[in-house]
């Protein structure tokens, strides 16, 4: 996870190895699959907020160069410990690089991000995208900030939310989404979605 939160960072940084343990949705397998597809041949990825590592270590099976971050230190490991990448510890407000990758993937890492500070993050993101580039993101659908039962923050989106901000930000075609239904490390069933946009 990339957040600035001390809290939600904690939580990952004490549950690492049991929330690398995750198993990953097939819908979001199919997700990596179909964007994959857009990228030119050896075309640079970032996995933001990489939790295990797990599509860091799939765009890197299909012959991409990958650069995988997380904010806490503990998941990290975990990440380097399973994949065998190197895996960067770095917040999210810590993303400096421009025009640098084809990809920028963020599963279900942004929406630790408060609303606020959203926009900001995404302008980092474009700034680090190549032109023609790619960023995909998903998030847990909702309405307002709260935190879950074990504690870490969230902001929740629906897909008009996320249309708003990739319009106003003015670099990102408008998005296209997927949605699925699951349940997430903490037990509670929410809805996420994905939302894809190119760097114009």
């Amino acid at each position: 996870m990339g957040a600035s939160d001390d809290k939600t960072l904690a939580f990952y940084d004490r549950s690492a190895a049991d929330f690398v343990d995750q198993s990953v949705w097939p819908f979001d397998l199919e997700m990596l699959a179909d964007t994959a597809r857009l990228l030119p041949e050896s075309g640079h990825v970032l996995d933001l907020g990489c939790g295990s590592a797990w599509a860091a270590k799939a765009f890197a099976d299909r012959g991409f160069k990958v650069t995988a971050t997380d904010g806490s230190p503990g998941i990290a490991e975990q990440a380097r410990q399973r994949t065998g990448l190197p895996v960067t510890v770095l917040r999210f407000d810590e993303l400096v690089a421009v025009d640098t990758y084809d990809l920028i993937w963020a599963s279900c890492s942004l929406h630790h991000v408060p609303q606020s500070a959203l926009p900001d993050l995404i302008q980092r993101i474009t700034d680090a995208l190549r032109p023609g580039g790619w960023f995909a993101m998903s998030v847990k659908c909702g309405e307002g900030e709260a935190r879950d039962n074990l504690d870490r923050f969230y902001a929740y989106y629906e897909k008009s939310d996320l249309t708003r901000l990739f319009a106003a930000n003015g670099k990102l075609t408008a998005p296209e989404f997927r949605s699925r239904p699951g349940i997430g490390f903490s037990g509670t069933p929410s809805v996420c979605v994905w939302a894809l946009a190119q760097h114009q």
